[in-house]
């Protein structure tokens, strides 16, 4: 894989990674506020970080694919 390819998502994966932590410290906001007027409204946004979170997590898992696949074939291609 060409080497603009995988700078390319070595970024997104710090770009995920850095949202993902945003996320985290979010979540940690609601679980330390207790001071909401309505309970139903700290569970939504409980399940919307989640959900979220979730999404965010899958796609560091694609792009760190991609990238262990890159990486082998580009051993590959050096071994030849």
């Amino acid at each position: 894989m060409k080497l603009k390819v995988i700078s390319s998502l070595e970024k997104q994966r710090r770009k995920i990674e850095i949202t993902l932590a945003h996320l985290h410290e979010q979540q940690m906001e609601v679980d330390k506020n207790t001071d909401w007027r309505d309970l139903s409204a700290q569970q939504q946004r409980t399940a919307l970080l989640a959900e979220i979170s979730g999404w965010y997590k899958l796609q560091l898992r694609r792009v760190d694919d991609v990238l262990n696949r890159a990486t082998v074939r580009e051993s590959q291609v050096g071994e030849r």
